[in-house]
């Protein structure tokens, strides 16, 4: 009988090393969200529930945010390689 060329499932070494984790890509997702919004901005002709946004409230909204995700990220612990 003649050899398999191609030798599916017949490997000589088992794999040792583990796959890189996948990460999140924030771009993408922050350029998803903002599509879906703008989607359903124009879905609704406009018509939105939400107040008017004063500009000191979003500064201090994202001054927040921001605190908290680097908070979040002190407290991850170092994960050295």
């Amino acid at each position: 009988m003649a050899e398999n060329p191609y030798r599916f499932g017949e490997d000589t070494e088992p794999a040792t090393e583990r796959p890189a984790r996948r990460r999140v890509d924030l771009f993408a997702l922050i350029i998803g969200i903002g599509t879906l919004l703008v989607s359903a901005y124009t879905l609704t002709d406009g018509a939105t529930w939400l107040p008017p946004a004063n500009l000191r409230w979003t500064l201090a909204g994202g001054a927040v945010l921001l605190g908290v995700l680097m908070l979040g990220a002190s407290l991850r612990g170092g994960r050295h390689r």
